[in-house]
């Protein structure tokens, strides 16, 4: 915190140089503990001195050992060790005591300067070791944060346990007419670019201020400048330094989090329009679907759905796309429409997915690598149903009474070869029955080097018929299930329930 003097724990068992040594620290502004023991030392230093001054005779654990035990503890490897000793002590004793972990060693008698200077180098070396690691800690955080508000969250914590106060972020906003102050009130505060106000000035100038009152440092990145950093406080030198370093680590960070925020929005926005904007209502049944773009997606995915009509049936769509990005955004608008078109005319499930692996190769050939996984089931009103998956997970079937039966897999990737084979499989839905479709993503969820896989599907299905489950509850449990899996869903995963209700 601000001001606050540095701690040293003065470990010796003798009174006199204790007092001594105390009244020529504290003349120097220095914060003095004291111990009689290497073991009570060992103790008051897990209370995290800034400086440890240590005498090599001590009565029960020498100061070589101290010090030995000080450098191989993770709590206390870090503060520095200054070893004092009697004049006797030749220079194989200073050898011993520096290749024990001593930073520095004193031998007495030594002046009050020499010792006040000493102690004052050895902090600053800590300090600056200690900056070092707080940058290289938040550098770590800013790199894997995929928000602006994840950005600033690491930041302040680390400006409030270092400086002792949390800090205010003021950012332009698009038009960069007006800083917003963040994180603010339901009312945050605004500053016209042109304010005649410190935060505005420093934001607009990218020069940093200091005074008794505050210390603000711009947020200046690749010569972007995206705002300004302040703290209510007056600052030492030392803290105007960090402060300096943590706002740049902040502003390139900002700038990075903002690129990915965009760049996700334009993803989820061009995937939300190769998805149904919503479900139909169908007499007699529930529909529920579930997608997710995976955690970290930055480009658009090729996992989909649909659900339409035919006549006075229903045709229920699942697919992959093979990749991500443009390419895959495109194969995947392509799959849907090919799917719906075709339907209204092709009587089969297989014959629709056949024309779709035509109209695959005709667009992108059988060069480019780029296949489609699929399921197409045809379910008329009497629950009959009739599916086909080519090269896609198998459907499955929660019956009423806790069974589940899979419609399996009956034909190959569409796309690659130049003739695909597949064929149709039929099955009846009864009231209470649930049709569950899903992309790979459900069952490759990881959790290390084990997959969720088909199992534990079948297993949650299990109990989705004796418990009542409705078609949302079903899909919930898949998701759920998924995410508890594994933690979080890095794959793109869709899930799409049919459950028939009479």
């Amino acid at each position: 915190m601000s001001g606050a003097p540095a701690t040293v724990l003065v470990v010796d068992d003798s009174p006199e140089n204790r007092y001594a040594i105390r009244r020529y620290l504290s003349g120097a502004e220095f914060d003095v503990w004291e111990a009689e023991t290497g073991s009570e030392g060992l103790e008051m230093a897990n209370r995290d001195p800034d400086l440890i001054l240590l005498d090599v005779h001590l009565p029960d654990i020498n100061g070589f050992e101290v010090c030995r035990r000080l450098k191989e503890n993770e709590r206390t490897r870090h503060i520095p060790v200054l070893q004092r000793s009697q004049s006797h002590i030749d220079d194989a004793a200073r050898v011993h005591g520096l290749e024990s972990g001593a930073d520095a060693y004193l031998t007495e008698p030594v002046d009050p300067a020499v010792l006040v200077a000493t102690a004052r180098a050895l902090l600053r070396v800590r300090r600056a070791e200690n900056r070092l690691r707080l940058l290289n800690q938040v550098g770590v955080q800013l790199a894997t944060a995929l928000t602006r508000g994840d950005v600033l969250q690491s930041v302040s914590a680390a400006v409030s346990a270092e400086i002792g106060r949390d800090p205010t972020f003021f950012l332009y906003d698009e038009s960069r007419r007006w800083l917003r102050e963040t994180p603010g009130e339901d009312v945050a505060l605004e500053l016209a670019f042109d304010a005649d106000d410190p935060a505005a000035e420093v934001a607009r100038t990218g020069e940093p201020r200091f005074d008794e009152r505050q210390g603000i440092a711009p947020l200046v990145a690749y010569g972007n400048r995206l705002g300004a950093l302040t703290v209510p406080l007056r600052l030492s030198e030392t803290e105007r330094e960090l402060l300096l370093a943590l706002s740049t680590q902040c502003a390139q960070a900002l700038e990075r989090a903002g690129l990915y925020e965009y760049q996700h929005h334009i993803a989820t926005t061009l995937q939300a329009g190769l998805l149904p904007k919503s479900l139909p209502e169908i007499a007699g049944a529930e529909l529920a679907a579930r997608y997710n773009a995976g955690a970290r997606a930055m480009e658009v995915g090729g996992d989909f759905y649909d659900v339409f009509p035919r006549g006075e049936d229903w045709v229920m769509v699942i697919g992959d796309v093979c990749g991500r990005g443009a390419e895959a955004a495109a194969l995947t608008g392509l799959a849907r429409h090919t799917i719906r078109a075709q339907a209204q005319h092709l009587e089969r499930p297989s014959e629709i997915l056949r024309a779709l692996h035509d109209a695959i190769v005709a667009e992108v050939g059988r060069e480019s690598a780029r296949f489609v996984t699929a399921g197409c089931v045809l379910l008329s009103r009497d629950g009959a149903v009739r599916a086909s998956f080519a090269g896609h997970p198998p459907g499955l079937i929660a019956r009423a009474g806790g069974a589940v039966e899979e419609l399996p897999t009956t034909g190959q990737l569409l796309g690659l070869l130049q003739n695909v084979r597949i064929s149709d499989v039929e099955a009846e839905l009864a009231p209470g029955d649930a049709l569950v479709l899903y992309t790979d993503g459900v069952i490759e969820a990881r959790r290390e080097r084990e997959l969720f896989g088909e199992k534990r599907l079948t297993a949650l299905l299990r109990d989705a018929g004796p418990r009542g489950l409705d078609a949302d509850a079903i899909a919930d449990t898949i998701r759920e299930a998924t995410v508890a899996f594994a933690g979080s869903i890095e794959d793109d995963t869709a899930i799409l329930v049919l459950r028939r209700t009479s």
